[in-house]
């Protein structure tokens, strides 16, 4: 469907219309900000779009535009579609003025969280992973859940890294990275699902 956002005889961006799919979120860029609004229904009629100061905000006015962008995608468990969320991840967070170190971050637990389910979990192809970002222009927080076998990766006991490979023992790494990469993880198990909650904040440069 064709989406259409004007206020006013003020269209944003000096375009009006953008093909998205029911369900999506429609996101626009002008000068530098990232405009985010509600998500189309699945009845094909776009919901007010939401602004910080209501559905009068001057939309020409960065400011006065909540700056932030949620979206939802479901994987089957198979590390070949990796690639592709973790770029949609990646222009979501440069919009909102995250640093591509930030970025790296993010997407090193996220990728490494996902092979977890993938590998440990699932331990088969065809089977879903629903993922859920909401990014604004302070913090990132992305949600994977699954329907594997219960499991909560947090309880993996750090691994000893100051010993030499030899020694270590096999496991626990990749949650460790995932710890020490990220500001917050957490887990919890409900209605059959795990889920794993990684949020990263945006640094003041």
């Amino acid at each position: 469907m064709v989406v259409s956002a004007v206020t006013g005889d003020n269209p944003i961006h000096s375009c009006s219309s953008w093909w998205k799919r029911p369900g999506e979120n429609l996101t626009l860029y002008q000068r530098s900000a990232c405009y985010s609004f509600v998500r189309v229904p699945d009845h094909g009629v776009p919901d007010p779009f939401v602004t910080a100061g209501g559905p009068a905000a001057d939309l020409g006015d960065p400011e006065a535009v909540a700056m932030e962008t949620e979206f939802e995608l479901v994987i089957g468990s198979d590390i070949a579609q990796i690639p592709a969320f973790s770029d949609r991840l990646e222009e979501a967070m440069l919009a909102n003025g995250f640093s591509s170190d930030e970025i790296l971050d993010t997407q090193l637990a996220v990728e490494e969280a996902i092979t977890n389910v993938i590998v440990h979990g699932y331990g088969r192809q065809g089977e879903p992973i629903m993922i859920s970002c909401r990014i604004s222009t302070d913090r990132a927080e992305v949600q994977i859940a699954d329907s594997a076998p219960r499991f909560d990766p947090l309880s993996v006991p750090e691994p000893d890294v100051g010993e030499g490979i030899e020694q270590r023992d096999v496991g626990g790494l990749g949650v460790y990275l995932i710890r020490q990469v990220m500001d917050e993880v957490s887990y919890r198990y409900e209605d059959g699902e795990n889920i794993l909650i990684l949020l990263k904040k945006r640094r003041d440069e």
